[in-house]
């Protein structure tokens, strides 16, 4: 299971958005990537560990 960081951020109209990061695992000299993981409005980020860990492309960054 690839480990996550819960953040947040304020919007330019001062909503703060909750995110969680799951950094790149691979060392290297590759450019930075990222995916952006979306989700429903129902939803939580907490339940998309699973298509992080499904995708297993430890060359990117994950956000959702």
């Amino acid at each position: 299971m690839r480990l996550y960081g819960e953040r947040s951020f304020h919007a330019p109209d001062g909503a703060s958005l909750f995110y969680r990061h799951w950094p790149a695992t691979r060392d290297g000299s590759d450019e930075p990537r990222a995916i952006i993981l979306l989700h429903r409005g129902h939803e939580h980020s907490g339940r998309m560990q699973h298509v992080v860990d499904e995708l297993d492309m430890p060359g990117y960054a994950m956000f959702a």
